[in-house]
């Protein structure tokens, strides 16, 4: 509700009290948006305008990530009280059950060994015609 999430936006002891293990943790949420940024990149070897589609895609990459990530922030934080919210070991736990976290994140990690596996050969390809390996 927005009444649940208007006391969870601040935090509960005031913006004077806000210790660095406060913005370490937010920091944790934040970082997930810019770890796409590389993949224009990488696939820069491929592109007719590199130098117009790779500012254009990671700037893209980074919003979009960012929307996602405030979205998902607001939904847990509009589902249940912040003390619920601070005595849960698994954040995602509390949106709206424990599968749909579990789930996301083995989603999210199955999407980054894929990525991986895409952006190798490019990579190896790269080097070899380099002449970077002997």
């Amino acid at each position: 509700s927005l009444a649940t999430l208007g006391s969870n936006m601040a935090p509960p002891h005031g913006l004077a009290r806000v210790t660095y293990a406060d913005v370490s943790l937010m920091v944790t949420f934040i970082f997930p948006c810019f770890a796409g940024i590389n993949q224009p990149v990488n696939k820069a070897g491929e592109l007719r305008t590199p130098f117009v589609s790779v500012p254009r895609a990671s700037i893209g990459a980074v919003v979009t990530s960012a929307c996602v990530f405030t979205l998902i922030l607001l939904a847990i934080g509009s589902t249940k009280p912040l003390a619920q919210i601070e005595a849960s070991d698994f954040i995602l736990d509390t949106y709206p059950s424990k599968y749909v976290g579990l789930i996301g994140t083995i989603i999210v990690g199955v999407g980054s060994c894929v990525s991986c596996l895409d952006v190798a050969p490019t990579i190896l390809q790269t080097i070899a015609a380099d002449g970077g390996v002997p």
